[in-house]
């Protein structure tokens, strides 16, 4: 699946599902969990970022001008995107959806 084409909103419904086993609620653009204090957003909000990362063992290596995406689980699965925070996060969740597109 082409997950460049995919907005933040949907990338992050997807990337709940996979972390939480259930269908997240929504309120227009904004996804809530029970535990979480204010909107998830994986995307754009590294507090969120951080369990996939952590838990799918994603590594951002970065130089300058930009970043390169991989997962120590799926080596051949890489990304490169700017070396920008909000790139590198959007990036790290593509890297996360096509990992588990190639589990399955």
């Amino acid at each position: 699946m082409n997950y460049e084409d995919k907005s933040d909103f949907e990338i992050n419904k997807v990337v709940y599902v996979l972390e939480f086993g259930e269908w997240p609620k929504c309120d227009g653009n904004f996804i809530y969990h029970p535990t979480i204090i204010g909107e998830y957003n994986p995307c754009n909000n590294p507090r969120d970022a951080w369990s996939v990362m952590n838990n799918a063992r994603i590594e951002i290596r970065r130089n300058a001008c930009q970043a390169q995406i991989s997962s120590y689980f799926n080596p051949e699965v890489v990304i490169n995107c700017r070396n920008d925070e909000r790139e590198i996060l959007r990036a790290t969740m593509i890297c996360f959806l096509m990992m588990k597109d190639k589990q399955c």
